[in-house]
């Protein structure tokens, strides 16, 4: 009993120091492991602040990854966020003062320029949102002027017009059913190339809004007024109180870089901010007083002559004396465009 006691003794002396081995081995591999782990997260981390930061600088550079919209009183601004994970603890939002709105998301700075007009920077105030299963930092700011109208948010957005032809499309038209001759336009896509993606779908044809045709071809020239603008591209109603786009019933503004400063400039009809569909005006004369309502996208190259016969069927109350239409349009080929 007591050599089987000593030899008890012996193995559980012998079985300490491996016990203690194992033990040791285990809190070695958890500490590795730990340790491994702390590292993943914080090059996760690392990444998550570079994306930050690299669409902070789309931000300043392109103007995306955010929309807003606007009221008499207030703006509210969404910035998308491409980030699952990210949550209310992750966004410090400061309106530092009336000009400098400081967005931040882990602590990396998401949005740097200055607003384009004056707020009230105690009502400013944000909550994480979600629209269509896409996630938003939603900001509202209460404008200092109320009832003005923000052509721009952020003064990186207050650009000059590069005002490059991108692509060209042609209108044939006839006037009472004789042709007039042909209108080629030049467009503007790298100023605002939403607008500019419509007017060419729709001169293309191709596309339908609630099973009307999208195509200029047919439409009419439903408002002549002289010495300031020719309105037609209803090719739903015909009278200008239709709707419809490749974005749906309206799409927005998408900025007032291009003034109305000649003859030819192209513009979209609307009824008021954020209601541009398919209709569209030529200027007849500088029309600056269209600037900051009215995007325009384009200009004619070729057919002045063409929009003076147009003008020429115009009236006092913008009542076309003559049927002008547009019998035909397209894409003008690169290689034919000048």
């Amino acid at each position: 009993g007591d050599a089987g006691s000593g030899d008890g003794g012996h193995v559980d002396q012998q079985r300490e120091p491996l016990d203690a081995a194992a033990a040791a081995g285990g809190k070695t591999a958890d500490s590795d492991q730990g340790r491994s782990k702390m590292e993943q997260q914080l090059i996760q981390m690392k990444e998550k602040e570079q994306a930050i930061v690299n669409q902070a600088d789309q931000f300043e550079k392109e103007c995306k990854d955010y929309d807003w919209e606007q009221t008499g009183s207030e703006v509210s601004l969404l910035i998308k966020l491409y980030d699952p994970d990210i949550s209310s603890m992750d966004v410090e939002v400061t309106q530092r003062n009336r000009r400098k709105l400081d967005i931040r998301v882990f602590n990396q700075p998401l949005i740097q320029s200055p607003l384009a007009n004056d707020v009230n920077p105690e009502s400013t105030y944000w909550f994480m949102d979600e629209v269509d299963g896409q996630r938003y930092i939603h900001v509202v700011l209460e404008k200092r002027e109320r009832d003005k109208a923000w052509p721009f948010l952020f003064t990186s957005e207050d650009k000059e017009a590069k005002m490059t032809i991108t692509s060209s499309v042609y209108l044939d038209i006839t006037i009472n059913q004789e042709s007039a001759g042909r209108i080629v336009i030049g467009l503007y896509g790298d100023d605002v190339p939403k607008t500019v993606d419509n007017f060419l779908a729709i001169c293309k044809g191709g596309q339908q809004y609630r099973g009307s045709p999208l195509s200029y071809a047919g439409s009419r020239f439903f408002k002549i007024i002289p010495n300031f603008v020719i309105q037609g591209g209803d090719v739903t109603n015909g009278d200008g109180s239709g709707v419809g786009s490749i974005y749906g019933p309206t799409f927005k503004d998408e900025n007032f870089r291009i003034r109305h400063s000649d003859v030819g400039i192209v513009s979209m009809a609307n009824t008021g901010r954020d209601t541009n569909a398919n209709q569209f005006m030529i200027t007849l004369q500088p029309s600056s007083w269209l600037d900051m309502k009215h995007v325009a996208f384009g200009k004619v190259t070729s057919g002045l002559d063409v929009l003076a016969k147009i003008a020429e069927c115009g009236t006092a109350n913008g009542a076309p004396a003559a049927d002008v239409v547009i019998s035909e349009c397209g894409v003008v080929p690169q290689i034919d465009m000048f």
